[in-house]
């Protein structure tokens, strides 16, 4: 998956840290990359991803499947939750699909943690068309899991 706005120096040594974690990440994301998702910005807690809505992902009614959606929320939440390189796995997410999706859209996601503990840590993610329009509200949980992305 290609990445955005990841080669000036930064600024913070936790900030160079999520950005190393977003760039191995994006070399293992085959679904991102199959869908065309591009990682925009990545911080400690917070990732944007983006994603142009292809032919392919075109649903009987000819609108974007709310499972493309859907997948680009989990990946952007993914990426949010890992950004301090620790693994997690995404243990639930509610979704609320709030505008029709048409082909050829440029979608946006961004995902931002709410609230961590221990073991789990909370994110809210919102999709975005071109003009800016909510099209996707979703509160995710991720379950930390042992190890890291990056050594």
């Amino acid at each position: 998956m290609p990445i955005e706005n990841s080669g000036s120096p930064p600024a913070v040594d936790d900030l160079s840290v999520a950005i190393k974690v977003g760039h191995a990440l994006t070399e293992i994301d085959t679904i991102g990359r199959r869908f065309g998702m591009i990682l925009r910005e990545i911080k400690p807690g917070m990732a944007r991803l983006g994603m142009a809505v292809t032919a392919e992902m075109i649903g009987g009614h000819g609108l974007c499947h709310g499972a493309f959606l859907f997948a680009l929320a989990d990946t952007a939440c993914g990426y949010a939750s890992a950004s301090r390189n620790v693994r997690t796995l995404s243990q639930g997410m509610a979704s609320s699909f709030v505008a029709q999706v048409r082909p050829g859209e440029e979608l946006e996601a961004v995902a931002e943690e709410v609230a961590a503990t221990r073991g789990s840590a909370w994110y809210d993610v919102r999709l975005t068309d071109s003009g800016g329009a909510v099209v996707g509200l979703f509160r995710a949980q991720c379950r930390v899991m042992p190890g890291s992305v990056i050594p």
